[in-house]
């Protein structure tokens, strides 16, 4: 399969919505996933607890720009979220999936890591 910008915008409506099952039916059981150039987790499971255990409620992503090249698909966003304090929270990120077949593999978000630790303190995703 081809990756395509559906796929692209069907993965991001996943996260925007927790929507755990379809992360999950997107990804591969070895799936690594890198924020802020620290590796955070490896495997799905790990992946997906990740996703869970995110400090934000009432994501929306705004997609500015999907660049696919073959295997790998580069997308730039705003994700417009609450912290599960209550703070506003914008986030500006790119991130860069490789995939194997309709699965990605490799997931590196690069956000504003200083933006991060300041809104969300020790609950930084990045960290």
């Amino acid at each position: 399969m081809t990756v395509t910008k559906q796929l692209i915008e069907e993965i991001n409506r996943a996260f925007e919505t927790s929507d755990y099952s379809a992360l999950e039916s997107h990804s591969t059981d070895d799936v690594r996933w890198t924020i802020g150039g620290r590796t955070q987790v490896r495997g799905k499971k790990d992946f997906i607890q990740m996703c869970k255990d995110a400090p934000f409620e009432e994501v929306k992503f705004l997609i500015t720009s999907i660049i696919i090249d073959g295997d790998q698909a580069v997308v730039e966003s705003i994700m417009h979220a609450k912290t599960k304090d209550g703070k506003a929270y914008q986030q500006y990120i790119c991130d860069v999936y490789h995939f194997v077949g309709d699965k990605f593999d490799e997931l590196r978000s690069y956000v504003d890591t200083a933006y991060d630790k300041e809104v969300l303190k020790e609950e930084s995703v990045a960290a």
